[in-house]
């Protein structure tokens, strides 16, 4: 019984009293991804579904293909041929009825990736830039070549 009291009492120092939701425990995360002042990034990912990137930094780097999924909040996209993994499944799986291993692509983070400018076939970055009509489009900062309209000319 001591020991097992003793313990509860370690552990509440070492990761907090649970009871309590104020107070930071040790190893807590206490902030949102996107918080303060840059929190708007979260909705101004410039990188959408279909869109061909090429991976700049990691195991795969120099890869291409094209973009699977985006997911905003956490700031990934999932890339085709990038990051694959094994997935384990059992039998009865809608996509392996017989179970076996799976090739799925995980997500990586979108600050990894480089668009590919249509001219000149190279990683680019990107930017926003007004129309003459007033739209926002988004342009390569390598050849400044327009790739898609972000936003139609107001009215």
């Amino acid at each position: 019984m001591k020991l097992l009291l003793k313990t509860v009492i370690l552990s509440h120092f070492i990761f907090g009293n649970p009871d309590q939701d104020t107070g930071c425990s040790a190893g807590a995360v206490t902030h949102a991804r996107f918080s303060g002042p840059f929190a708007s990034r979260a909705t101004e990912m410039r990188i959408r579904k279909g869109d061909t990137v090429e991976v700049i930094s990691g195991s795969s780097k120099g890869t291409r293909g094209a973009v699977l999924m985006v997911n905003l909040s956490a700031g990934k996209v999932t890339v085709e041929g990038v990051n694959r993994v094994y997935k384990h499944v059992r039998r009865g799986h809608p996509k392996s009825p017989q179970g076996g291993r799976l090739h799925v692509e995980l997500p990586i983070d979108a600050s990894n990736v480089q668009l590919i400018c249509p001219e000149t076939d190279k990683p680019t970055r990107v930017g926003v830039r007004a129309a003459a009509d007033g739209s926002r489009e988004l342009f390569s900062c390598r050849s400044g070549v327009t790739l898609r309209q972000i936003s139609p000319p107001p009215k």
